[in-house]
């Protein structure tokens, strides 16, 4: 919202006029609640004849719950499949505490997604800092590729403004990835309120666009 009259407008609607300026958005919505048809429906409308992409993010109920619920992720894919082709890769995001243990998990999403869409992966347990071979690996498999999270602009830049304080446990400070798996580089930059002290960062990855 602090972004229309900037950016954009809500003529004749807000995700009409977002994608008149840029070219693709992540919906974090899908994160928290499935959409249902009539709001697929509603995007797709607002869209159409335009090449822009939606990122949805998996439910919380497919990647963040102890026990994988596979008829979630059925219901989730079946209700967006109508944004086709305007859909890029799923952001399939895994909480700290899936580790290296849970790969298993991992593929069986992957698996459960299979050739329906393609994915992006981030996640945020260390030891996938570390050794990063067997996610590569399995990753390959599944022609996904790894997210690289970059919340150094909150994390090394003014940390008393209120929304910062309010994000950092949510963007955890991990190493910053800046190589590709698939061929296909998907970064998360985390910028900070004060849009001046981000240039930095926003320069660092252009250069290696």
């Amino acid at each position: 919202p602090g972004w229309t009259g900037d950016f954009f407008t809500d003529q004749p609607n807000r995700l009409a006029s977002y994608a008149s300026v840029f070219n693709s958005v992540e919906g974090n919505t899908t994160f928290y609640r499935t959409p249902d048809a009539d709001t697929v429906e509603r995007w797709r409308d607002a869209v159409a004849d335009t090449e822009f992409r939606f990122c949805l993010k998996l439910p919380k109920s497919v990647t963040h719950e102890r026990e994988f619920d596979r008829t979630s992720l059925d219901r989730f894919l079946n209700v967006i499949e109508p944004l086709d082709p305007h859909l890029g890769p799923l952001l399939v995001q895994f909480p700290a505490h899936v580790g290296p243990r849970e790969l298993p998990r991992i593929d069986a999403t992957l698996s459960a997604i299979g050739s329906r869409q393609s994915c992006v992966v981030e996640v945020r347990h260390p030891a996938f800092f570390q050794d990063r071979n067997e996610l590569k690996s399995l990753l390959q498999s599944h022609h996904a590729s790894r997210v690289s999270l970059d919340a150094r602009p909150i994390h090394e830049g003014d940390r008393t403004h209120p929304e910062v304080l309010a994000a950092l446990h949510k963007k955890p400070d991990l190493p910053v990835l800046t190589s590709t798996v698939e061929q296909r580089a998907f970064i998360r930059l985390v910028l900070h309120p004060d849009l001046h002290s981000n240039e930095p960062w926003m320069e660092e990855w252009v250069a290696q666009a």
